[in-house]
């Protein structure tokens, strides 16, 4: 099967020091949910960042889809990974709708209105959401966040999913939003600092 994400011998930051990487090698097969927990400081939000190609390896390589991540353009990645940050505050003024209308926008510039329009409320209505009218996303709770951004990946239709920071009590939830993501194609790193809640 073919590796959505590879990393081969990966070092990253000041050998020992925490949050550093050492010699780290994985595979992620295309279209597995793979969940990495760990304490803070261990390094989860450093693997993420150079998979998504916001830091760059001191040595080792990082790959997608066996090609090397720093051979590809930033836009050429961008178009393949989402990560789905609920603490990030991009969006903090924004509602819902106009946060998974954006994605419609960026990803199916073909439709009509009327089919973006319905394209949104379906979206919205898989995660469990729908009402144009909701909060502000800078209000909705951190697991309402992670629905909208769901439902926004669901329009985007990323081949790569990152969803840092998983919160203990959101972990049910997130199997469900897990479940839609990988049926719509897409592959998933998630991180956690509970291991006991992530064994179970």
């Amino acid at each position: 099967m073919t590796a959505a994400v590879g990393l081969r011998n990966v070092f990253w930051g000041v050998k020992g020091a925490a949050g550093s990487l050492d010699g780290l090698s994985l595979s992620v097969v295309e279209g597995e949910c793979l969940l990495i927990a760990g304490a803070p400081g261990s390094g989860k939000a450093a693997l993420l960042r150079l998979i998504a190609r916001d830091l760059p390896p001191h040595s080792g390589a990082v790959c997608l889809f066996s090609r090397d991540i720093w051979l590809m353009s930033a836009g050429e990645v961008a178009g393949m990974v989402a990560t789905l940050s609920p603490a990030g505050a991009a969006f903090d003024g924004m509602t819902p709708w106009q946060i998974v209308a954006s994605a419609c926008r960026e990803g199916q510039a073909e439709l009509s209105p009327a089919a973006r329009s319905a394209a949104v409320h379906a979206a919205l209505r898989q995660v469990g959401l729908g009402m144009p009218d909701d909060p502000l996303f800078g209000a909705l709770p951190p697991e309402g966040r992670l629905r909208v951004l769901a439902a926004r990946a669901l329009l985007l239709r990323p081949r790569i999913v990152l969803l840092p920071g998983v919160e203990a009590g959101a972990l049910h939830l997130l199997i469900g939003l897990l479940a839609g993501l990988r049926d719509a194609g897409a592959t998933v790193v998630a991180t956690m600092e509970d291991a006991g809640a992530a064994a179970g």
